[in-house]
């Protein structure tokens, strides 16, 4: 037979009271990558023939996992849709009356989508990246064989200030395995917005040429 005293029953107490403080930390953990996210962007990129600079402006729409909605406005239209079934790459006619041109396959592991889903990681090293973590930047190296799956040598993100939020990023400047880096300027962001299944499937406008 078993008898507990008052002392045991205080001790008890205390260890089940440290263990709820722990899981409700572990509970209200808030990750580095939001669920889902709509952010404004303006970008910038060198073309590979000459080396001039060319700028575009757009937004990302992205609910984790691996669904994505990429789209440039200006100065031509691009979007780039993909769930975690197929994806869509559609390119607006230059002059009015042609046909648009839109490409479909099944989705893959690489991609844009890929790396924001990696991103749910957070800003420390693991068996996908390393991080090298400064006051105001967060420098990304991709491993050799992860690399090759996304295309992606690496990343560095500039925050506005010293905090490290998601929501907090003023640039990201990826770098491809051939070398040409891309740079994204968050200009407006929100997170945490309901998403519906439909933004993350390409409807083709009517006169699009498709390639399956």
């Amino acid at each position: 037979m078993i008898c507990y005293t008052v002392r045991d029953s205080e001790v008890s107490l205390k260890t089940a009271l440290i263990f709820l403080l722990i899981s409700s930390g572990y509970a209200g953990a808030k990750d580095f990558l939001p669920g889902t996210f709509k952010v404004e962007f303006a970008q910038e990129y060198k073309t590979s023939l000459k080396g001039k600079v060319k700028k575009s402006s757009g937004n990302i729409q992205y609910k984790y996992p691996s669904q994505i909605r990429f789209e440039v406005t200006q100065p031509d239209k691009v979007v780039f849709v993909s769930n975690q079934e197929m994806s869509w790459y559609y390119q607006a006619p230059f002059i009015e009356g042609e046909p648009g041109e839109l490409n479909v396959r099944k989705t893959g592991k690489t991609g844009l989508s890929r790396f924001f889903d990696v991103l749910k990681k957070g800003l420390k090293t693991n068996q996908f990246y390393e991080v090298k973590n400064n006051k105001e930047t967060s420098e990304i190296k991709f491993v050799e064989k992860f690399a090759k799956e996304l295309d992606i040598k690496g990343a560095l993100i500039t925050f506005k200030n010293d905090k490290m939020d998601f929501e907090n990023i003023k640039n990201m400047e990826l770098t491809y395995l051939d070398g040409h880096k891309i740079k994204l300027h968050f200009t407006e962001m929100k997170t945490g917005l309901s998403m519906n299944k439909e933004i993350f499937v390409f409807k083709a406008p009517k006169n699009t040429r498709i390639n399956q």
